[in-house]
């Protein structure tokens, strides 16, 4: 944080941890794991730039067949 983008490779962290923080690309893995819709929003609202999710097939299908019912 705070360093040159040249200087830094990537930081790994918790999306508890990452609250109130931005970053210019965020990669967010294993979003199964959250059901709590409002910590979504925390680590996709992170981005400055670019947002990458990496998720498996199951979590897609499971977050998009609550999308469809408007549960999100």
């Amino acid at each position: 944080y705070g360093e040159k983008d040249e200087d830094v490779c990537a930081y790994f962290s918790t999306i508890h941890s990452f609250k109130g923080l931005e970053s210019k690309i965020v990669i967010l893995v294993d979003t199964g794991s959250y059901d709590d819709v409002k910590l979504i929003y925390t680590a996709l609202s992170r981005a400055r730039s670019k947002l990458y999710v990496l998720e498996n097939k199951r979590a897609y299908e499971q977050r998009k067949e609550k999308l469809m019912r408007g549960a999100i």
